[in-house]
């Protein structure tokens, strides 16, 4: 039977890929939204009211709807110069420690922005401008985007320490079987 970590991950990837795609959705929603606001005051000088603020709210949901995805294809800047010469054990070790931090960062960020987008939802606040627009919408995708990305964190520190922990078994295992081979 297969690995059902390794099974949750490629579950929790097809999640993430989903919401990428919905991410890229909203982007293009976006430009069509911006074009037609450019199109309409240059041409009929009848801007679209309520785009600049619905652009804005519909901006935040498309970073953080793909945060986890950018983690799970590894694809957030890092520094490698500090580690890159160091044995492959103590990488990964330092990877899982700061897939854990990561992670704790980003659940107390999801507790924090989940508790804003509650309060907003409860007082109703909304954008100020032409349009009012409600802001909790927005101020809960940012709150799971962070609790997707701290979820992702979490699984990428347990795969990456069975790797160590299987790296190491491997080791034992083939000096077992070489001390038979001797003796």
């Amino acid at each position: 039977m297969r690995n059902p970590i390794a099974r949750l991950e490629k579950l929790y990837a097809k999640l993430e890929l989903a919401l990428i795609l919905i991410a890229g959705l909203i982007v293009m929603l976006m430009m069509i939204m911006v074009t037609a606001d450019v199109l309409m005051r240059n041409l009929f000088n009848r801007p679209i009211e309520g785009v600049y603020e619905l652009v804005t709210l519909l901006f935040v949901s498309a970073v953080f709807m793909g945060l986890s995805f950018v983690q799970y294809a590894k694809e957030n800047v890092k520094i490698d110069a500090p580690t890159e010469k160091l044995p492959a054990t103590v990488k990964e070790i330092l990877e899982c420690f700061g897939y854990t931090i990561g992670a704790i960062i980003a659940f107390i960020i999801f507790w924090k922005s989940g508790q804003e987008a509650y309060h907003s939802f409860v007082t109703k606040d909304y954008t100020y401008g032409s349009a009012k627009l409600l802001n909790w919408p927005s101020k809960t995708v940012a709150a799971l985007g962070m609790l997707f990305l701290g979820i992702r964190l979490l699984l990428d520190m347990v795969l990456t320490a069975s790797k160590w922990m299987n790296r190491g078994k491997r080791t034992e295992t083939a000096e077992a079987e070489t001390k038979l081979l001797e003796g």
